[in-house]
């Protein structure tokens, strides 16, 4: 299962990385940084995960499942380090203005990236909840954060869209990082 979200993390990295460079927009900047660290949380916890399935030896007498633990807070720790970077681009955009292009093509790529990640992180949560992994469980809730910031996305793109007005675009990206901080 780590091994499907690890190579979701690398395709939806990439989407969202040129759907922010094309269109400029902070909401999408800041769905895509959280993806970096969706990417580097999950990397992180595939090794865990191979790591907590190693028998007990002499150094570690009860096993090595604690580091799913680690894993877990690790993840909750990036998530709040992706957040305050979320903040710093958003409040930049709102200080020093806000040029959205491509909007068409960043609403598509927001909405699949969604789509892909409701069903993995629902997965991630029912297999995690079945096999009793905190780790499973906690990159499933990170990845339903990230469906979360991407629906606030599409709202922003969809307000900016309809009204003309930009400034959505910078308040949805601080807004999605408040809840990242919240799950984080």
């Amino acid at each position: 299962m780590m091994n499907l979200s690890l190579a979701v993390a690398v395709v939806l990295l990439g989407a969202k990385v040129t759907a922010a460079v094309v269109t400029g927009s902070s909401a999408i900047y800041s769905d895509a940084a959280e993806s970096v660290v969706h990417f580097l949380a999950v990397c992180f916890a595939a090794w865990a995960l191979r790591l907590a399935h190693k028998p007990a030896d002499e150094t570690h007498h009860f096993g090595h499942d604690k580091v799913a633990f680690l894993s877990a807070g690790f993840e909750g720790a990036m998530i709040t380090a992706a957040a305050v970077l979320i903040m710093y681009e958003a409040a930049r955009q709102f200080i020093f203005g806000v040029r959205i292009e491509n909007i068409g093509f960043g609403m598509i790529m927001t909405a699949a990236a969604a789509a892909i990640n409701l069903a993995l992180g629902l997965a991630l949560l029912a297999v995690g909840k079945r096999s009793g992994s905190p780790l499973l469980r906690a990159n499933g809730h990170h990845v339903l954060t990230d469906v979360w910031s991407s629906i606030a996305v599409l709202v922003a793109l969809l307000l900016y869209r309809t009204t003309g007005w930009v400034w959505w675009d910078p308040i949805a990206a601080f807004l999605a990082a408040l809840n990242i901080i919240r799950v984080g």
